[in-house]
């Protein structure tokens, strides 16, 4: 459960550090979405309240996403998160 709470906290990081090379290492694929939010500066994205499951490899987290821009909470609201274990550590494959 830390690892997986250590990727979610990575991604945060690399979208606020605006860091692609950094999001690859945690999120596959990165989507054109996540690409635009690197470009526009001064996003922060927080996961908060989860509920990890595992199964062998793969890994669901219920949670609460929060994206603000500025300082200003642009989309907050429940998150289901998928990951998948890989030699380097958890991925995140989809966030819906």
């Amino acid at each position: 459960v830390a690892r997986i709470t250590y990727a979610l906290e990575a991604y945060g990081d690399a979208i606020a550090a605006r860091d692609l090379s950094a999001l690859r290492d945690v999120r596959s694929p990165v989507t054109p979405a996540e690409s635009a939010m690197l470009k526009e500066g001064r996003l922060t994205v927080r996961f908060s309240n989860l509920d990890v499951s595992i199964d062998g490899s793969a890994a669901r987290v219920r949670c609460q996403r929060a994206v603000v821009a500025n300082g200003k909470t642009i989309s907050s609201g429940p998150s289901d998160v998928r990951l998948t274990r890989r030699p380097e550590g958890w991925v995140i494959t989809d966030i819906r």
